[in-house]
């Protein structure tokens, strides 16, 4: 009887053993994409690791397109990538293996800011753009102003006659 119970006691110890070193070695993540939408990385991720996701609103719609290689990379470093400049967030659930996708919220922001070239000379007519949120032009000190909504928003400046 001792040795049955001992049996079984050491099996299921055996069993959780196997299944800790199971997803832990199951939630790295290797990717290679260019442009593709934010649903087809999170589908990716669910293929190889049993992560779940969802989330609210449209988020598919206005989740923009995505471009990452990473080999066996973690899923919080694969998601940290994957929403840089999104406008939304994401949750991580490592407990119940789940990925939650929300809105991200809407802050009225002022950004004001001067566009310069190499030698510090102000670039006017530069079009200064928060992706997907707001622009603006500079003036002729290269001076602008724009009204964002998110405060991470990462800034585009282009101009005639200038590499970015």
């Amino acid at each position: 009887m001792r040795s049955s119970k001992l049996t079984v006691v050491l099996l299921i110890a055996c069993l959780l053993k196997c299944q800790l070193s199971y997803s832990q070695t199951n939630s790295l993540v290797t990717l290679n994409e260019k442009d593709v939408s934010l649903q087809k990385v999170l589908d990716d991720i669910h293929t190889q690791t049993g992560y779940a996701y969802f989330g609210e609103g449209e988020w598919p719609k206005i989740a923009h397109k995505v471009s990452l290689s990473v080999t066996s990379a973690s899923i919080r470093r694969v998601l940290d990538i994957c929403f840089v400049d999104q406008p939304v967030n994401y949750e991580l659930d490592e407990k119940q293996h789940f990925i939650f996708v929300r809105l991200r919220p809407k802050e009225e922001r002022r950004v004001h800011g001067w566009v310069l070239d190499e030698n510090r000379d102000p670039i006017g007519g530069a079009y200064v753009i928060a992706r997907n949120d707001a622009s603006a032009n500079s003036n002729e000190n290269g001076e602008f102003v724009l009204q964002s909504h998110y405060a991470d928003s990462r800034l585009l400046i282009s101009s005639i006659g200038y590499d970015s």
